[in-house]
């Protein structure tokens, strides 16, 4: 039986010979391995030689976790100690007050916006981040939040099923930022004033 097209590149013989069997099977079974010799080294030893990366474990505190979830102000922090004894590797921080809080993004939206806590027309930005689970997420309450809400309700180019989407943008900073002073009018006072 033969396995495979005779006019195709893949060719074995297994058992009693077909009718249609020629004799220019075993050369192409030579070209054939001469291909798939390499393209299994080449496969096989990406797999045996490639780097395997994963992410170390993280503890805040002596307490593991989600270094992805968790928004911790770096000011807060007194020492990070990196342990290589396990094969990723482990990530100690202790911050200077060992009592502190957090906020979730509920408290985020009740505290800094208009909307009535979550639904499924929000999308929500840390620090121009996409956050595609917000579940477990806590933001250190020494932060100082700065939310804005971009409502997609006027934007043309969208499927009409996206316009009750909500942009919510929330950006952390470690300072307070300077007011801003925004002057209507002729061009040439506001150049002469910045000057």
């Amino acid at each position: 039986m033969i396995i495979g097209n005779n006019t195709h590149w893949c060719y074995t013989i297994v058992g009693r010979k077909h009718k249609t069997q020629k004799f220019n099977v075993i050369y192409k079974t030579e070209n054939m391995r001469k291909l798939i010799i390499p393209l299994f080294t080449i496969i096989f030893g990406l797999n045996c030689y490639g780097q395997k990366i994963s992410e170390p474990l993280y503890y805040l505190n002596s307490k593991q976790i989600d270094l992805k979830k968790v928004y911790l102000n770096p000011m807060r922090l007194d020492s990070i100690d990196i342990q290589k004894k396990t094969q990723n590797g482990e990530v100690y921080m202790f911050t200077k007050n060992r009592q502190f809080s957090f906020c979730r993004l509920t408290d985020v939206l009740k505290n800094y916006t208009n909307l009535n806590g979550f639904n499924d027309s929000i999308i929500f930005k840390i620090n121009g981040n996409l956050i595609n689970d917000t579940t477990s997420i806590i933001i250190d309450d020494t932060y100082f939040v700065y939310v804005t809400v971009d409502k997609l309700f006027s934007v043309k180019y969208i499927s009409k099923q996206f316009c009750n989407l909500m942009i919510v943008n929330v950006d952390l900073e470690t300072k307070k930022r300077d007011p801003v002073i925004n002057i209507r009018g002729n061009n040439d006072i506001i150049d002469k004033l910045k000057k």
